[in-house]
């Protein structure tokens, strides 16, 4: 391996590394339903994602989720295509 390739692993590295610290950070506020940075954007569409599936702002469980896509399916039928 040359030179450059050891240069752009090793920056690569570093780079990782800086980041896991204020990702990870970002990500547990994000999962624990905290307010972020980037609340004031996201919130608003998020809200306007729940409006239009008529989907509560509760947090969901993964069947909850199933039965009301499958309840839009089916009130619908040309959206099965």
């Amino acid at each position: 391996m040359t030179a450059n390739g050891w240069v752009q692993i090793a920056l690569y590295r570093v780079i990782i590394i800086a980041l896991s610290k204020p990702l990870g950070g970002y990500m547990t506020r994000v999962f624990n339903g905290e307010c972020t940075f980037l609340s004031p954007i996201f919130r608003p569409v998020e809200r306007a994602i729940y409006a239009i599936w008529d989907s509560e702002t509760d947090v969901q469980c993964l069947r909850m989720y199933i039965r009301t896509l499958r309840q839009k399916i089916e009130s619908n039928p040309e959206q099965r295509r």
